[in-house]
């Protein structure tokens, strides 16, 4: 089931302006392209487990707060 796109969305647009980041600079945190933050965020591609930790990681989050269920 897709992620809810709002709620993803608010959260990580949310502590990236906290941290002062761009998506392309989580992009480069974590190894992907800007262009797939920006799908992720969108909620037009599947979150794996890894990839929702590297996020929350990077952001200094818990998974269950980056990536609401």
């Amino acid at each position: 089931m897709p992620m809810d796109e709002t709620k993803l969305n608010w959260k990580i647009r949310r502590r990236l302006a906290e941290r002062e980041m761009l998506q392309r600079d989580l992009a480069s945190g974590i190894g992907v392209s800007e262009s797939y933050i920006s799908r992720l965020m969108r909620g037009t591609i599947p979150q794996g487990h890894d990839l929702k930790r590297r996020v929350a990681e990077h952001l200094e989050m818990e998974i269950h707060e980056a990536f609401p269920s």
